[in-house]
């Protein structure tokens, strides 16, 4: 019953002069000015959680972290995941079906949630899968969207959330226009 890790380990990418660049993805994408990058404690305490939403009970394996930044406004995280470690997500839709039973399935009494679109939108012409959804609680709300891509040994997870729909929006262009060369 022994996992077996993919051969090859990508690098979590760099960041120079307000471009992130990483090679194994290809990926470059531009960081607005205004952004700085997500504390390491926040970025733990998401993973902690996704292992416990996506069903990864290994303590030991971290996902590689790529581009997390944020403006205080609108929060953008990227992660790599070896596929291996989430047996039960077998693809862009069963990764969709979980965070759509997560969110959706929240019971908070002060918090309402609603989904907002699904479907597939275009990075750098390749296809990735994505879901919606609006979180309102007394006078706030937060939109969060959640984007996935996966090749044989990888799950590529974006997500992006935003208390306000212009910064938001400026976010998710800039994350379509971004450049993208996954194999």
């Amino acid at each position: 019953n022994k996992v077996v890790l993919p051969a090859i380990k990508p690098d979590s990418g760099i960041i120079k002069d307000s471009i992130y660049k990483n090679d194994y993805l290809g990926w470059t994408i531009r960081i607005p000015s205004g952004y700085s990058v997500i504390p390491i404690s926040v970025l733990e305490k998401n993973e902690k959680r996704g292992k416990e939403i996506y069903g990864n009970n290994s303590n030991d394996d971290k996902p590689i972290r790529l581009l997390n930044i944020t403006n205080g406004i609108v929060n953008f995280q990227s992660t790599l995941n070896p596929r291996v470690l989430y047996p039960n997500l077998t693809s862009e839709e069963k990764y969709i079906e979980t965070i759509d039973k997560e969110i959706l399935g929240t019971t908070i009494d002060s918090l309402k949630i609603g989904k907002g679109n699904q479907g597939a939108i275009l990075i750098d012409k390749i296809e990735f899968k994505f879901a919606e959804y609006i979180m309102t609680h007394e006078s706030s709300q937060v939109k969060l969207i959640y984007f996935s891509k996966f090749d044989k040994d990888y799950m590529l997870d974006i997500s992006i959330s935003s208390r306000d729909t212009v910064e938001g929006k400026k976010m998710l262009d800039n994350l379509k226009n971004s450049k993208l060369d996954w194999k």
